[in-house]
């Protein structure tokens, strides 16, 4: 065997294996990089979501919501929590359990079948009028009055505000916890 040629083919071999670790490494950057753009781009993305009632303009873009959305969502679950009867309470808190974050949703069908066997044990039908809406980081408070009947006859007309706790993932409105507080 001729040790010259041998020689020669093993520089060229390993030639060869540094210029493809060389490539590997490229591309690999490359893919980095365009990851964390396509992250970024993601992010950045505004994305049109249509709330239950649509009354006015609004937006999302990536984990920020317009405060007209903020709103309109802090309506709409003040109104499904609040304003109920021994026969539509179920259906109307059903309505607000795709908008739940997962992380509550279990403590957060508890508390709701637990407010519904209250409202059917003591026989309660109640509207809630929302006044004012107005809202911090990941908050709502919508303000109105609360009138609950009993057999039809109003029993009682009191100011509350509903406190509504949220966060927002990937645009995506999550509801975190719902608690009354009477202002009477």
């Amino acid at each position: 065997m001729n040790w010259q040629k041998f020689r020669n083919s093993w520089d060229n071999l390993i030639s060869y294996s540094q210029a493809l670790a060389v490539a590997v490494i490229a591309l690999a950057a490359t893919n980095v990089f365009f990851a964390v753009v396509l992250i970024g781009k993601v992010k950045n993305q505004k994305v049109i979501i249509l709330p239950p009632n649509v009354n006015k303009e609004f937006w999302v873009s990536g984990d920020k919501l317009s405060s007209s959305y903020v709103e309109m969502m802090g309506n709409f679950i003040a109104d499904k929590y609040l304003s109920v009867s021994p026969e539509t309470a179920a259906y109307q808190h059903s309505l607000l359990f795709p908008f739940v974050a997962p992380s509550a949703l279990p403590d957060f069908k508890k508390a709701m079948q637990q407010y519904e066997a209250f409202i059917a044990r003591e026989g309660i039908s109640q509207v809630f009028y929302p006044r004012s809406v107005s809202f911090g980081k990941n908050q709502i408070l919508v303000s109105g009055i609360l009138k609950k009947y009993v057999e039809g006859t109003q029993i009682k007309s009191e100011k509350a505000t509903v406190l509504i706790k949220y966060t927002v993932r990937n645009g995506q409105f999550q509801l975190l916890s719902l608690e009354v507080k009477d202002n009477a």
